[in-house]
């Protein structure tokens, strides 16, 4: 009532169950812990998609080998984070509009094509979908890149990290990364020129799988 104390209203803390864990996940010294971390570059004459293979279940780490790099087209791959099944179901759908297009067409799809079939599906989807994604491929037009995040938006980009883990990219790209870069500062996984440094350090898993798409590959000679 309007008489009640302080302290009855607000009991001590040792009445409020136990104290939070200080490190849930059992890490080591100098650890830290990420989620997924997908990664996209351009450099001068193609791209480089990069992303981590662990795929957890709360705590729990359902897969550690499971590839976060689809290809949707011949010359056209796609960067999934956020729920595995949604971003699979997108993925499959895409590629099954894009072979439809394809026929019809009687030649591959432009990169921007299937960034706006994974935008609009996205978008009308928002409030059901959890999916960040990064397309990247090489069409006609040259190499192209783009970033598709939460809510189904639509950007060009020329670097790009997402994911949960990605925050820890994020001052990397910002300190090593540079327009123009040549294909022999990219190394395989995804590496920025400074010493001792690559994505692999900063992702969930120690494995990584990248695909690289040279400017050009997908043109038909003559």
């Amino acid at each position: 009532g309007c008489g009640a104390s302080p302290a009855a209203a607000h009991p001590p803390m040792e009445f409020m169950g136990p104290p939070m864990m200080d490190d849930p996940y059992g890490l080591k010294a100098g650890e830290v812990s990420s989620g997924t971390t997908i990664m996209g570059v351009m450099f001068d004459g193609g791209i480089v998609l990069g992303a981590d293979t662990r795929t957890s279940t709360g705590q729990y780490v359902a897969n550690r080998s499971s590839r976060k790099i689809s290809q949707v087209s011949p010359h056209i791959f796609l960067c999934r984070s956020g729920s595995a099944a949604d971003t699979q179901a997108l993925t499959n759908m895409v590629k099954h509009y894009l072979s439809q297009h394809s026929i019809e067409l009687g030649e591959e799809p432009f990169v921007e094509t299937a960034a706006n079939l994974f935008r609009m599906i996205a978008y009308n989807n928002k409030d059901m979908l959890s999916a960040a994604m990064i397309l990247g491929g090489v069409d006609k037009q040259g190499a192209k890149l783009f970033s598709i995040p939460l809510g189904g938006t639509l950007y060009p980009v020329k670097v790009y990290a997402s994911g949960s883990g990605s925050t820890y990219v994020q001052g990397l790209i910002d300190a090593t990364y540079r327009e123009g870069m040549t294909r022999q500062r990219l190394s395989n996984p995804v590496r920025f020129p400074m010493e001792g440094l690559d994505l692999s350090r900063f992702c969930a898993s120690q494995s990584q799988q990248s695909q690289v798409f040279p400017a050009g590959s997908c043109l038909r000679a003559g």
